[in-house]
């Protein structure tokens, strides 16, 4: 099921967001018209938004804030005009004046009130900056919610027609569930109704427990504190002194080419110096999607270039100095996705598919020293790669400062929908291994070639590259087993399964988004 694909799931979605904001409104009323402690209410009633505060959606501590802010204020203002009434009413039964009516609090209660109102400045300043400075977006929303729970008690508290009352709720519909629940617990009567009250508030709360379980999940890997010394930033300033979309390497001829390369060849050492520093993305609280498109344009502009550069190596016939281009591509791809969210790795995988194709041109042609020490740095890269997961999760945690509303029905249908592949999952998981797959393709290859080197042949299986030119068989990722290889009698064939997880025989994928087919890197073999 791919989310908001299928139309028939926008109900429960519909009653998880009403059951969230009524959920909130409810502990609003209880705590303005339940008995015991004022202070004691008040403060449970603030740690319901400030609980969201160690979620990845922060901005919905403000939200239900406003929410809570509008109810209570509402409310305490009419039960305290009710307490001044009936008061007065008292008074004059009894022919005594009935003088200054109402409230009164002691010096305690202004204490305790200003503790109160510490504990919600904490809160907001506990908010991010950039949901501070756009406060309209959740204040505005959310006293839109407490006008709906106000609207909700005036229907249930009212004795006009219980038709007209269902009418209202039904017209005022995101104050239905609040308003329902509160005419079922003021006309509940014995201990079945009283039983029912309680069971039907704590449906309403199964959903909203869910979506905060998830966010709270989500909220327990954040954005890795940056790297002391990061090549990301040198990286970003070598890809801006050559962001020039008009020119097309694959049409420049030798000359021109080199003319290129030489002009920029204080940035093209700035990004070789780069990359053989740790690397990790670095996202901003004001990060947004053009920013990321921007530099990311950038950044795959500048491995076009290293990857041009090998190529003009490649064709002088100086393969050892074209490995270094393509292999700082792949490490370049490889570092940028590193402490990054979904566009950092897609834009990775770009990159590092600049280097990979250019490598598998060239491994008939490497000895065998040179082969090892190519396997041993591309597996050190394998091996330092990041779990996918940890990208899914920064994803969530970005989209929850940078497109809020957006973050939100993603965690919906993660909290009502956890063991569905959505659409974004699928595709992060499908880069991802492609990513692997290619560069464990690289590995076997060099392997083989070593084989070949030592015997003139290749081997039945790849189990026999194991130990001499393999520390293990390396493992297909999209499939719980090796990677497939095939003796032929003029050469082998090698591959993975693909996204698609099925074995085609090695006809290369095709199709997007995830495609169909295998994963293939051949080589061009000797002769």
């Amino acid at each position: 099921m791919r989310w908001l694909d299928e139309w028939t799931v926008l109900p429960l979605v519909l009653l998880a967001v009403m059951s969230t904001y009524s959920l909130v409104g409810l502990v609003a009323i209880w705590g303005v018209r339940a008995r015991g402690p004022w202070f004691l209410r008040m403060a449970a009633v603030l740690a319901f938004p400030a609980a969201w505060l160690w979620t990845t959606d922060r901005r919905l501590c403000l939200l239900f804030l406003t929410q809570t802010a509008v109810v209570v204020l509402r409310l305490g203002h009419l039960q305290s005009r009710d307490a001044r009434k009936k008061s007065g009413a008292i008074a004059d039964s009894a022919g005594q004046d009935s003088g200054p009516t109402g409230r009164r609090f002691s010096l305690r209660d202004l204490l305790l009130v200003f503790v109160l109102l510490g504990g919600v400045f904490a809160m907001l300043a506990r908010l991010p900056p950039h949901v501070r400075w756009d406060w309209y977006l959740d204040v505005l929303p959310g006293a839109v919610l407490g006008v709906f729970t106000l609207v909700a008690v005036r229907v249930a508290h009212s004795d006009r027609n219980p038709w007209l009352r269902a009418v209202v709720l039904v017209t005022a519909f995101p104050a239905l569930l609040m308003g329902g629940w509160l005419w079922l617990a003021k006309s509940a009567r014995g201990s079945w109704g009283r039983a029912m009250a309680v069971a039907s508030l704590v449906l309403i709360a199964v959903l909203p427990a869910r979506i905060y379980y998830a966010e709270w999940k989500a909220h327990r890997l954040t954005y890795p504190p940056t790297l002391a010394d990061n090549g990301y930033s040198d990286l970003l300033r070598a890809a801006e002194t050559v962001d020039d979309p008009t020119v097309n390497f694959a049409t420049l001829a030798d000359d021109e080419l080199l003319t290129y390369l030489n002009k920029h060849a204080q940035a093209l050492d700035l990004a070789a110096q780069a990359v053989h520093r740790p690397i990790q993305a670095v996202i901003y609280e004001s990060t947004n999607d053009w920013q990321l498109i921007a530099e990311g344009k950038r950044i795959r502009r500048l491995s076009e270039i290293l990857a041009a550069r090998g190529r003009l190596e490649l064709d002088r016939g100086r393969v050892d100095e074209a490995i270094p281009s393509y292999l700082a591509n792949i490490e370049l791809g490889a570092g940028i996705a590193n402490g990054g969210i979904m566009m950092h790795d897609f834009v990775g995988g770009m990159c590092e598919l600049a280097g990979v194709e250019g490598l598998r041109k060239i491994i008939a042609r490497l000895d065998d020293d040179a082969c090892r020490r190519l396997a041993e740095r591309l597996a050190e890269i394998d091996a330092g790669r990041e779990p996918m997961e940890n990208v899914a999760a920064r994803e969530q945690f970005y989209l929850a400062g940078a497109y809020p509303w957006k973050h939100r029905l993603n965690s919906l249908a993660r909290a009502l929908f956890p063991d569905e592949p959505f659409t974004n999952d699928r595709l992060l998981e499908a880069a991802g291994a492609e990513k692997r797959a290619r560069l464990r393709l690289l590995l076997a290859h060099l392997a083989l070639r070593r084989f070949w080197l030592a015997t003139n042949e290749y081997p039945a299986t790849l189990g026999e590259l194991v130990p001499k030119h393999l520390a293990a068989v390396p493992l297909d990722p999209f499939a719980d087993r090796d990677l497939t290889y095939k003796k032929l009698s003029t050469g082998y064939l090698l591959y993975s399964v693909g996204s698609d997880r099925v074995d085609d025989g090695g006809a290369p994928a095709k199709g997007k988004p995830i495609a169909t087919g295998d994963v293939v890197a051949d080589v061009v073999l000797p002769d």
